[in-house]
């Protein structure tokens, strides 16, 4: 059934060869050089990116990346690891500083305060004249 979706998703992808003049279908592609994978990547992606909005995009692409790997060794997983870390960083760092704009109140600074401030003019008590503490009432 995978085989069968798969076939659906890309047999229809044409892709151009270097050597052969018109374009054939994505199972007879070979890439020979880094620029004719760098060409098959864009294109599959491309074909990918048209399933983007679907409920099932990451399990597509969470059991593409299983069967894929299989026959990877451990340091090439590795690095495919590696390279989705770090593009999973780049997103953070973004929705970050995308945040930085929208910052929310916390519990503390959304408080009231009240700053205090002292006027020397108020200093002076002599001008209340005869002031006796006989008569204070506090």
């Amino acid at each position: 059934a995978d085989f069968e979706n798969t076939q659906g998703l890309f047999g229809s992808l044409a892709v151009k060869k270097n050597d052969a003049p018109g374009a054939e279908t994505i199972d007879a592609f070979v890439a020979r050089t880094a620029a004719d994978g760098e060409a098959l990547a864009e294109k599959v992606a491309n074909k990918l990116l048209t399933l983007e909005n679907t409920p099932f995009f990451v399990e597509m692409l969470k059991s593409i990346n299983k069967k894929v790997t299989v026959n990877l060794s451990s340091d090439d997983v590795k690095d495919l690891a590696t390279t989705v870390q770090v593009v999973a960083n780049d997103k953070l760092k973004a929705e970050r500083e995308k945040q930085k704009g929208k910052k929310k109140l916390t519990k503390a600074a959304s408080k009231a305060t009240v700053k205090e401030t002292h006027n020397s003019a108020y200093d002076n008590t002599d001008d209340y004249g005869g002031y006796d503490d006989d008569y204070d009432f506090m």
